[in-house]
Parts: C-alpha cells; sequence; structure tokens
C-alpha cells in the first residue's frame, strides 16, 4: 500500500491535538551547511525541506507527517542520502508548528523567543500612556444606536478560537456579533473564567522605558523612545481592551488588534485574545457607547 505524504503546503497542522512528526537529517553550524543539506534533501526525495534554528545550531528536517509510523515508513524507504546522515523521526512541537502553517521553511526558534520576551515586556508598559488615547474613541458614530439590554456578555471559546458578543436583556441573550480571534498557545496556563473590562484604548502608543531600550539593544533590537500603532513592535494593533483576569499573579492579559491576521482562528498568543484590527475597534467602540451609560461593571467577559 502506497503511503501518502503529506504536503508542508497543503496540510493544517495546528488541526486540533494531531501530533505531528519530522524527519531530522542534519544538524550543523551555519545556516550555508543547513541550506546544503536541505538541497540535497529535495534533490534526493522530491519533497520539502525545512531549517529550524535553535541555542545558535541549524537543524535541517525533511516533510510533516501526521503520526510515528509514517515517518518511520518514509524513513525506510528514503534516499542514500537520508541513510548516510543517520535521518531520525522528531516529534515537532507546537510553536514550530505555527511557523509551518504560515509556510515559513526558515524558523528562527532563538528570534523568536526575543521577540516573545518584547511582546510580554510591552503589555506590562503600554498603560504607562504619556497621553491618553481614550478621547479618540470619542469623536466618530456610535457603533449601537440604542441599547436596549441590560448587559453586554463577551464569550471566549479557546477550544475553537471563537468569541461571542451577546446582549442580555432580563433572562435573555441575544448574540450581537461573533469574531474569529487568536487565543493563548495550549502549551500555557490560559486565564479563565468571569471577568471584567477595565480599560479601552484606540491606537495605544507603547514608551518603552531606558531599561527596556537598553536590554534589547544587547539583544539586537533598537526601539525608538515611540511606539507609534502599526509599527512593527507595536503588538496592540489599533485598539486594546484590557482585562481583570489574573494568573499566577499575571494580569496583563488584553484583547487587542494584531499585526498578523493571518493566524486569527489558531491557539498561538501568549494569553491574549487577538483580533482583526477593524474587528477590534468596533468591538471598542460599541463597549465604549454602553459603558458611557451602564458602566464597564456591566460589560462581563468570560474565557474558556
Amino acid at each position: 500500500m502506497k503511503i501518502l505524504i503529506l504536503s508542508i503546503l497543503s496540510i493544517n497542522f495546528l488541526f486540533a491535538n494531531i501530533t505531528n512528526y519530522t524527519i531530522r537529517v542534519c544538524v550543523t553550524s551555519t545556516l550555508e551547511y543547513a541550506k546544503a543539506c536541505q538541497n540535497k534533501i529535495e534533490k534526493s526525495m522530491k519533497e520539502k525541506a525545512f531549517i529550524v534554528k535553535k541555542n545558535n545550531r541549524y537543524f535541517t528536517n525533511l516533510n510533516i507527517f501526521d503520526n510515528l509510523e509514517k515517518a518511520k515508513e518514509s524513513l525506510k524507504n528514503g534516499s542514500s542520502y537520508l541513510k548516510e546522515q543517520k535521518a531520525y523521526p522528531k516529534l515537532l512541537t507546537e510553536n514550530i508548528l505555527n511557523e509551518l502553517n504560515n509556510n515559513k521553511f526558515f524558523i528562527d526558534l532563538d528570534q523568536n523567543n526575543i521577540l516573545e520576551d518584547l511582546y510580554n515586556v510591552s503589555l506590562k508598559e503600554f498603560d504607562n500612556q504619556k497621553n491618553n488615547s481614550k478621547n479618540s474613541l470619542k469623536n466618530r458614530k456610535r457603533a449601537v444606536n440604542n441599547f436596549d439590554f441590560d448587559e453586554l456578555i463577551l464569550k471566549v471559546d479557546s477550544q475553537n478560537n471563537i468569541m461571542e458578543l451577546f446582549a442580555k436583556k432580563s433572562n435573555e441573550e441575544i448574540l450581537l456579533r461573533s469574531y474569529v480571534v487568536s487565543t493563548g498557545k495550549n502549551s500555557i496556563k490560559k486565564p479563565q473564567g468571569l471577568g471584567f473590562i477595565t480599560e479601552i484604548s484606540l491606537n495605544p502608543v507603547w514608551y518603552p522605558t531606558s531599561d527596556t531600550k537598553k536590554s534589547f539593544a544587547k539583544r539586537g533590537i533598537i526601539l525608538p523612545d515611540v511606539v507609534p500603532p502599526n509599527h512593527k513592535y507595536n503588538y496592540m494593533g489599533e485598539a486594546k481592551l484590557n482585562l481583570s483576569h489574573i494568573v499566577d499573579g499575571n494580569s496583563t492579559y488584553r484583547i487587542h488588534g494584531t499585526l498578523n491576521e493571518n493566524t486569527l482562528g489558531y491557539s498561538v498568543s501568549a494569553g491574549c485574545i487577538r483580533m482583526k484590527n477593524e474587528e477590534v475597534v468596533e468591538l471598542a467602540n460599541l463597549i465604549e457607547d454602553f459603558s458611557i451609560i451602564y458602566g464597564l461593571h456591566k460589560v462581563k467577559v468570560i474565557l474558556s
């Protein structure tokens, strides 16, 4: 029976709870050597190879398989080059699968770790605004003209990466909006349960501290004094809504926009809920309008 090898370009790597494997072929000290290995793999196997950098080493891998048996079978029938390199099946981690889902065939985990640290630091410093951006919510049309209900409820389903906005009148819940979002990675402890929105901001600006700028300069990232909206290091997008949820003392959870809308629908964040920029602006406007009349305490956020 012919074994089907799933193409990297066609498989959805983030589909729920599938364990994926690759074939580890080469471990090298430079990207040049890794690319040479990649070329030899692709010529001898007619399959796609990808490179992962981790801890300043380069790992060249062949294809993606949805179980260990298929990886072993492909290796058994593999080219002489694979056998010369003593290739072996390797379990793929979630962070690599996330990158492959975006058709990236060179994955720099060292750089990704720096950017994740930058994201986490910026979350803590974003609320230190020199100019309060809440005023920019006022000068536009109201998102909903008539608030004939008692409270708003945001329900986030982290299993399916869907967020729904309900209006509650008496005991009846009416669906107002439904959004495809990104939620926390499966490998982290996610915020859960009932909470509230504590602050709403449009076009949030980040003013990194001098210590933050010095710290990341040592790691090759030069931060400006002001990180404006749409800057590559402004991870909030066009709006952010602060949440009251706390996990192990960490209270920096937000609903915010994103620089990469291709990640929506997947569990890839550090615990925040990411949205399309135009949709998070709409949501911020709607909730702000409602809160002017009823207060933010009438807006519930339920994370599951």
